[in-house]
């Protein structure tokens, strides 16, 4: 995992617990799909994730993949995450206020169903929904308007495989 600053990754066990929502180390752990040992590490500031992990607590949180990452821009995720969770969509604007880009939405589900066909693995809407929003957020708050097909499916290959 890359951080910006020595400040951003010590900050970063602080905001995982604040994620956690008082949930056990084992209870979350097991939520994220990982082992409670690895969740321990990154609390205490032994180790830090990798994108498929931050991306796995980040949605376990219900939390922002950048806040989660560098501390910036808003703690819980965007009003397009609560869609595929069920809520509406109040505009067609992301929580960030910027307006949703249909061509890197397309490459991410382009890509992800690419992964999915190619793996043969079932998975349901809501899932897949869920997978597509925290890559289209990374790649947003990232500001970048185009992807890398290879690396986002190596990506979504680490992440539901």
């Amino acid at each position: 995992m890359i951080f910006d600053t020595h400040e951003d990754s010590q900050g970063f066990s602080h905001r995982l617990r604040a994620a956690m929502q008082g949930r056990s180390i084992r209870e979350f752990a097991s939520s994220a799909s990982m082992s409670a040992g690895t969740l321990h590490n990154y609390l205490n500031d032994e180790s830090l994730p990798t994108l498929d992990k931050l991306i796995a607590l980040a949605n376990t949180g219900n939390v922002s993949i950048n806040w989660l990452a560098t501390g910036r821009g808003p703690m819980h995720k965007s009003h397009f995450d609560a869609a595929v969770s069920g809520g509406a969509v109040p505009s067609a604007q992301t929580g960030n206020g910027g307006n949703l880009n249909p061509t890197l939405l397309v490459a991410v589900l382009e890509c992800l169903d690419l992964t999915i066909d190619r793996l043969k693995i079932p998975m349901s809407a809501v899932k897949k929904a869920g997978v597509a929003v925290s890559i289209y957020d990374l790649y947003s708050e990232l500001g970048e308007q185009a992807i890398n097909k290879e690396k986002v499916v190596r990506l979504i290959e680490a992440t539901i495989a």
